[in-house]
């Protein structure tokens, strides 16, 4: 495929994984790392989810680039961008995210946000609705449930060591392939890219600040998602162990103008297992040919 090419000229130095990375430093004096693709229409700002970084949008960005301004924002503690010591709460996270939309004089943009990306995507409709236009929501944590209580929890006796295990290849795709994905190869090349960016320093404080805050972060969000007035794209992969269908549907009954797409075959991230199709319903979507309810 095409990003594989575009991405091993870019591994071979720290500037990112992509040709067109870019890094700008914000009003607080944070750096963030960016793609920039696309040379008109309306912005939009992809926004992954936890442990991985920009480049879990590769399948994405140039085909949604067509008729938009896209910018794939590696989240402050991920990715290439700054790992320095932070709260990494989910107004911490939107935060950056607004910061990053000052600094490159992005008035308002259309947000899609996968997982703990998600989150922020609404969190970011609910504070500062007129910086949103259309979101996208793929398998969105945003709810408290059984898993993500869980995870949070064991944090310090079963992530810790996890992640801490860089080399440890095989642990991470057994981890991949059991919670994120079923049907992706999580290949040598796979690894490379996800693997990159958490061999940097600062990347474990940052994953387990972010986790400390899970669930007091879902609490409150769950008590507030009815409250979001946007046009919403609701993408789900049916068989998704971390996040489950179920919140999908919740979220669809609880955000007014919602529509839900299952991907019956694709689990954490449809936007990687199916990235064709997921192109073409969020292209239409974001220009008005698919409507939310």
């Amino acid at each position: 495929m095409r990003y594989h090419s575009a991405m091993e000229k870019a591994m071979g130095s720290n500037t990112g994984w992509h040709p067109r990375s870019r890094f700008v430093e914000l009003s607080d004096g944070w750096r963030a790392h960016y793609v920039e693709m696309g040379r008109s229409g309306p912005p939009l700002i992809l926004i992954h989810g936890i442990l991985v970084s920009s480049w879990a949008w590769r399948f994405n960005i140039d085909y949604l680039a067509r008729r938009h301004r896209v910018f794939a924002l590696c989240q402050k503690g991920f990715g290439y961008s700054d790992k320095k010591r932070s709260r990494y709460d989910l107004q911490d996270l939107t935060d950056f995210v607004r910061r990053f939309m000052d600094r490159l004089g992005i008035e308002r943009a259309h947000l899609v946000g996968n997982s703990l990306g998600g989150a922020v995507s609404m969190r970011l409709a609910l504070d500062d609705p007129s910086r949103v236009d259309k979101l996208v929501l793929v398998n969105a944590a945003g709810l408290r449930f059984r898993m993500i209580d869980d995870i949070a929890k064991l944090q310090s006796v079963l992530l810790s060591p996890l992640y801490r295990a860089l080399g440890n290849r095989w642990a991470y795709r057994l981890l991949l392939a059991n919670l994120a994905y079923v049907n992706l190869p999580i290949d040598r090349a796979y690894m490379e890219g996800f693997l990159r960016p958490l061999r940097a320093k600062g990347a474990y404080p940052a994953f387990i600040a972010t986790l400390r805050h899970i669930t007091k972060d879902f609490e409150l969000m769950e008590r507030e998602v009815e409250r979001i007035r946007h046009q919403t794209l609701i993408v789900w992969g049916a068989k998704d162990r971390l996040v489950p269908l179920k919140s999908g549907f919740i979220l669809n009954n609880q955000i007014r103008r919602s529509r839900l797409e299952i991907f019956y075959n694709c689990s954490h991230c449809p936007h990687e297992e199916d990235p064709d199709r997921f192109n073409h319903l969020v292209d239409l979507y974001l220009n008005d040919e698919v409507r939310g309810q």
